[in-house]
């Protein structure tokens, strides 16, 4: 029972660290993205405007 207890609890802080990472990931992508967006907009519209 001692056992399983630890097993769960190794589990459960390992899956934390993995959702954080992976979270972390998924942030800097999408700010990536946006900032690309943004880039690409701005492009775009200035070459409209000119």
């Amino acid at each position: 029972i001692i056992l399983l207890k630890q097993f769960v609890i190794d589990l459960i802080s390992q899956h934390t660290v993995f959702m954080l990472v992976h979270l972390s990931v998924y942030i800097e992508v999408n700010t990536l993205y946006i900032e690309c967006d943004m880039m690409i907009r701005n492009l775009f519209l200035s070459s409209t405007v000119c």
